[in-house]
């Protein structure tokens, strides 16, 4: 079943369930459509502007999934570590 999702959540959904190495989650960025999307929000917000409500859900799951992605680094940092 494919769960209609936002395109950033999407992509890193992909990526974490291609079993990623440590090495290749501490190496992951966000796609480029992806970033731009966010700062564009980043800088409605800031400049003062109404995001609507679906914007303010997208922006939401951007800050999800970069909370998501420090914890696989942390823990991809930690194994690498340990060896």
């Amino acid at each position: 079943m494919d769960v209609a999702i936002r395109p950033a959540l999407h992509n890193v959904v992909d990526f974490l369930a291609s079993s990623p190495s440590p090495s290749e989650i501490l190496a992951f960025k966000a796609q480029k459509e992806d970033s731009d999307r966010f700062e564009q929000l980043v800088a409605a917000q800031k400049n003062g502007a109404n995001l609507s409500i679906d914007e303010q859900s997208e922006l939401k799951d951007f800050f999800f999934i970069h909370h998501i992605m420090i914890v696989a680094k942390a823990r991809a940092k930690k194994l690498l570590a340990n060896g």
